[in-house]
């Protein structure tokens, strides 16, 4: 699934920047090391360890990486680390001046800050749908359903009991209501068959995080709990716990993490929210860095 996203990515890419297969840049190798160029012309002689053309070009050599649009222009040098950032379709480098630059596909520097996961409801607005409303109501959770499958369909509704004595019950959008929309495609399900996967759902707006999670409060601690499957996804010991979309804050004894990121063992003293594929931290001994959404830390030099 992953990497069909890419291919999708890279294709769209591609046709809204109108070039030809023969106008993108090419790598070659010359003496084992690779070098670049445009319609058989050398542009960026053979230099570097390795080369990679995807959504911008990434030129490896011994102290860092090198970065190059689409016209082989340079836009950053001995940069310390890179990330193509597949949800905000952005391209991100650390800089060795332990800065964040953010890039789009034409190679054009933008201000990640303001960024955010979209829904991409928009694009299957003519799709077969249905409709998932949760609301939090005193110890309850309440469910609603309405689907659209040609023909509209009796609407469902459960109640889902809260944990016993939990407090402040929030979802993951930080909210004590929550809609999801799925979109299937047309025809694809009929009175005798079973509701198939959708063809696009909101909840991978959360993902990693489940829609079904919510954050509350039990004996004065923080943690989370999975409502629809009733089990505890993250202990209550924590002295808050702040949803970010698709991730969570969780702090305690004056120190704070990422979940599911890093872990759910605070270790950083400070510790600013992601900005696309990169996090600020400052450890307790003072040290700084960013760290990436998979945990890995470049701390600065």
């Amino acid at each position: 699934m992953k990497n069909k996203l890419i291919i999708t990515l890279f294709a769209s890419i591609l046709t809204t920047m109108g070039l030809k297969a023969q106008n993108l840049p090419e790598k070659f190798e010359e003496n084992g090391k690779y070098g670049l160029r445009i319609n058989g012309k050398i542009v960026v002689p053979a230099i570097y360890d390795n080369v990679s053309t995807l959504f911008l070009v990434i030129a490896k050599k011994s102290n860092g990486f090198d970065l190059y649009n689409n016209n082989l222009i340079l836009l950053d040098q001995n940069i310390k680390a890179y990330q193509y950032f597949i949800p905000m379709d952005i391209f991100q480098i650390i800089t060795k001046k332990n800065e964040i630059k953010t890039f789009n596909y034409k190679g054009q520097q933008i201000d990640a800050s303001k960024l955010k996961i979209e829904s991409q409801k928009d694009l299957f607005i003519k799709n077969d749908r249905a409709w998932e409303n949760y609301t939090i109501t005193d110890n309850v959770v309440k469910y609603y359903r309405r689907e659209y499958f040609g023909k509209e369909k009796y609407p469902r509704m459960i109640d889902y009991e809260i944990i016993k004595n939990g407090k402040d019950a929030r979802f993951v959008n930080n909210e004590k209501s929550l809609q999801i929309s799925s979109f299937y495609n047309h025809n694809s399900i009929d009175d005798f068959e079973e509701i198939p996967y959708p063809a696009y759902t909101e909840e991978t707006l959360y993902t990693p995080l489940k829609h079904t999670y919510i954050i509350l409060k039990v004996n004065k601690k923080y943690g989370v709990w999975d409502f629809e499957k009733r089990k505890e996804i993250i202990t209550f010991q924590y002295k808050r716990i702040i949803p970010y979309q698709n991730y969570l804050s969780l702090e305690k004894d004056g120190l704070s993490t990422f979940y599911p990121n890093i872990g759910i063992e605070p270790k950083y003293k400070k510790l600013e929210p992601y900005t696309g594929a990169f996090a600020r931290f400052e450890t307790p001994d003072g040290k700084k860095g960013w760290v990436d959404r998979k945990g890995k830390e470049y701390f600065d030099e």
